[in-house]
């Protein structure tokens, strides 16, 4: 998993450039055990003889990231410091250079992916688009969070494929919700059978369902029943808008699977596809 390295290291090299210069000037002045206080009023380096941890963030850093030679050579120095505690600051020196100089040089080698700053909210995001989506509509949590990083670092097939995964998630959770307010609808969506236009016919023909039904209710004497059934039908209304809102810009998902698509392509798409999975969780029940 991707971290914060470049801040760290950057301080990390700025430190130990600091400390092989401060202990340079002290080796010309006086030789003496990194444990003594120089007559000059150079402090000791006592902290790291009384802390055998003081490198284990480091350490674990360059692990995650495989800098081997630089783990090898912070336990090299970490045992040293431990048997040796009064050694001579010219010695303490070279161990401090050497680091600093395996750090750079694997630092070299290895490649690092760079998020623009107005791209951070996307990455990693599980709730990219809201709180309520994650709650309500949790098994589009991982696509959300990968559509997010996929478009975060310029993957923008990637953000496309797992808006995919969004937008089935979304049809399928309204679709199980619509089959509890009316079983007779039997509404069932298959994104690997259906395109968007069949979506949309089916459930324009759960909302029409349920509008007969409010209708059947007004008439057999409840009169606020189809009063109560319009702003509902609204917002499915609206969703149905979202769907179609989504097949425009994504155009027909199967006939293009294999395009390529542009960062601007993805982007559109991204936001289309958040438009329709938030208004999507409005209509669903509260999580309890």
């Amino acid at each position: 998993m991707l971290s914060h390295y470049a801040g760290f290291f950057s301080a990390m090299q700025v430190q130990f450039t600091q400390m092989i210069d401060r202990l340079g000037i002290e080796v010309v002045w006086m030789d003496t055990p990194i444990s003594q206080t120089l007559p000059s009023g150079h402090q000791n380096w006592s902290s790291f003889t009384e802390d055998p941890n003081f490198f284990s963030v480091l350490r674990t850093i360059c692990d995650d990231i495989d800098l081997d030679s630089a783990v090898s050579q912070i336990d090299r120095l970490s045992e040293e410091l431990r048997a040796r505690p009064n050694m001579l600051r010219s010695q303490f020196r070279t161990l401090i250079e050497d680091l600093r100089n395996r750090i750079y040089d694997q630092l070299g080698s290895r490649q690092f992916l760079y998020v623009p700053f107005s791209l951070v909210p996307y990455w990693e995001n599980s709730t990219l688009f809201g709180d309520e989506v994650f709650d309500k509509i949790p098994t589009a949590t991982n696509d959300i969070f990968e559509a997010g990083s996929c478009f975060a670092v310029g993957r923008a097939g990637g953000t496309v494929y797992h808006c995919m995964g969004i937008m089935q998630a979304a049809l399928f959770a309204v679709a199980e919700h619509l089959a509890t307010l009316n079983p007779n609808l039997k509404i069932a969506i298959d994104l690997n059978v259906d395109d968007w236009g069949s979506v949309v016919k089916k459930i324009q023909s759960a909302v029409d369902g349920l509008e007969q039904q409010a209708l059947a209710k007004q008439k057999a004497g409840d009169a606020n029943a189809y009063p109560q059934w319009k702003p509902i039908e609204s917002a499915y209304n609206e969703l149905i808008s979202d769907v179609n809102a989504v097949k425009k810009a994504w155009r027909h998902p199967h006939a293009h699977f294999r395009q390529e698509f542009t960062e601007e392509h993805a982007r559109k798409i991204l936001e289309k596809v958040g438009d329709f999975i938030k208004h999507a969780a409005t209509l669903l029940p509260e999580v309890t």
